[in-house]
């Protein structure tokens, strides 16, 4: 009886030892697939932050690309508190040989619905036909963001000979 009773203990002893064994397995299957999970879980976001942070990178130089451009832009626009820069292009004008170019008025007016604002000018361009017609190829080349609004051209008589006279009102956008 001895002998049944030990292998009765020693099979209860291997079946509740077999009963731990599959508990912790189990316990140890459950974990690995949670962490498992959570690396997955853990790669998907590291794979979002580095598509926001390429995102990131590409708005960075995107931005960097538009304020050169912008920079460059604001080179042919007049700035409103200081249109000296325009007045000296014009100047450059009057080295045209047979005419002289003054600004008869420089007025600063809204633009539009837009809420930009746009300086008119008005020159009066005065010299022989060549002349003119030099000067206000040089009007129309200014490196401004600009519109000729209107061109009157007159016969004229100047210094005891017949001339040309032209009014010139040209549109520029302010900064």
């Amino acid at each position: 009886m001895s002998f049944e009773w030990n292998k009765h203990a020693l099979l209860y002893e291997a079946l509740c030892l077999c009963c731990v064994t599959a508990g912790l397995y189990g316990y140890l299957y459950m974990r690995v697939t949670d962490l498992h999970e959570g690396i997955t879980v853990l790669q998907e976001e590291r794979a979002v932050l580095q598509a926001n942070l390429n995102a990131a990178r590409i708005a960075e130089a995107t931005l960097v690309e538009a304020d050169r451009h912008y920079n460059e832009l604001l080179k042919h626009v007049v700035e409103q508190e200081n249109p000296t820069a325009f007045l000296a292009h014009l100047e450059e004008i009057n080295v045209v040989p047979g005419v002289t170019v003054d600004v008869a008025n420089l007025t600063d007016q809204a633009r539009g619905d837009s809420g930009s604002r746009e300086l008119l000018a008005v020159l009066d361009v005065f010299g022989t036909w060549e002349g003119v017609t030099n000067a206000l190829q040089m009007i129309e080349i200014l490196p401004y963001i600009s519109a000729i609004d209107r061109v009157a051209l007159n016969q004229t008589t100047i210094e005891g000979g017949v001339g040309w006279r032209a009014s010139v009102t040209i549109r520029l956008l302010l900064q």
